[in-house]
């Protein structure tokens, strides 16, 4: 059974009626619509935490790369600080901060200036204008230490942003399909709360904001009881299959191998 989807005109017409009383969005009105909503979309997600927008990553590291790789357009933040190796043994490279990863003993500490990455830290994509962003427009890219002496195959868990659907001109657009269809009713009944409270009657806002808060409290409860969640819940107390491990050491839980200094 495919994905429920629901499209930007859906969201338009019905908006359009509680504000004007109008079945078709007004031309003037309408990129402010579409503003509200996108941003209304984007306020949910990441109130509620939806599980929906935890996404899988690959990324390759390689000689040819260097140290600086990019990351994906919708990429927000990392849900792990590691990133982990698909081959084995399965071994991490580890998050650390801007300040610790641009200390100048970098390469007496680990040992290598070029080799397998073990350590990662964020950075702005502005601050390298070389080829390795040719197919990212993302805002955010990793630096890597070791700089890669070969090609190297990893994944990682990542929150992702929206889609965004201002652009849209017709209310063909589909709405992120990551955003479940049973809820859309929120993102109207928030678009209208925060950007649109002036355009309706006080008492149509009140009912408008009781609404919203029963739907983000129905969002919140689907979202706690997702299997996502049930997992995350399992990985904190440390059992897989009825045995003790260490959260994120491989994606099967077992060991990896203690990492050591390369030679």
């Amino acid at each position: 059974m495919a994905v429920a989807s629901f499209t930007v005109g859906d969201l338009l017409d019905r908006l359009a009626f509680w504000v004007e009383g109008a079945n078709t969005a007004d031309a003037v009105l309408r990129p402010n619509y579409l503003a509200g909503l996108q941003t209304a979309l984007v306020d949910l997600v990441y109130e509620c935490d939806m599980h929906t927008f935890q996404t899988r990553g690959t990324i390759t590291f390689s000689a040819a790369g260097g140290e600086y790789t990019a990351l994906p357009d919708d990429f927000d933040h990392f849900l792990n600080p590691f990133i982990v190796y698909t081959a084995n043994p399965q071994d991490r490279v580890h998050y650390v901060t801007p300040e610790e990863f641009d200390r100048k003993s970098l390469e007496e500490v680990y040992g290598t200036s070029t080799g397998k990455p073990r350590i990662f830290t964020l950075r702005g994509t502005n601050i390298h204008a070389g080829a390795t962003h040719a197919s990212s427009s993302g805002s955010q890219q990793i630096i890597v230490h070791p700089t890669p002496d070969a090609t190297y195959a990893a994944r990682y868990w990542y929150f992702a942003r929206p889609s965004n659907f201002e652009a849209d001109t017709d209310g063909t657009t589909i709405v992120d399909k990551r955003f479940p269809e049973q809820f859309k009713y929120t993102i109207l009944h928030s678009a209208l709360v925060e950007f649109f409270d002036r355009m309706i009657d006080r008492q149509e806002v009140q009912v408008h904001e009781k609404k919203l808060m029963d739907w983000k409290r129905k969002i919140r409860l689907w979202n706690s009881n997702s299997v996502a969640s049930m997992s995350q819940r399992r990985e904190r107390v440390g059992m897989v299959n009825g045995r003790l491990y260490r959260p994120g050491d491989r994606w099967d839980g077992s060991s990896t191998t203690p990492w050591q200094n390369p030679s």
